[in-house]
């Protein structure tokens, strides 16, 4: 029997701050996917590209229709 062994760049992490999402990815077909999958809804823009160290990168989102910021009505 063969197990599939996820190793830590299998994954990409992510940090939400308010309407900003930061994703790290360690490989570029991460980076096509994340990029696609947040912005094919329509309510999430890619705002920039961050180089780290190696082949990783920091990638960040901010979010179009966040209902935390909009004023609240009386």
């Amino acid at each position: 029997m063969s197990e599939k062994v996820l190793l830590k760049k299998d994954f990409v992490y992510c940090s939400v701050e308010g309407n900003l999402i930061r994703v790290v990815c360690h490989k570029k077909k991460q980076e096509e996917t994340v990029i696609k999958n947040l912005t094919e809804p329509g309510n999430v823009i890619f705002e920039g590209y961050e180089p780290w160290e190696d082949d990783i990168s920091i990638l960040t989102f901010r979010v179009l229709d966040y209902e935390d910021i909009k004023p609240v009505r009386n």
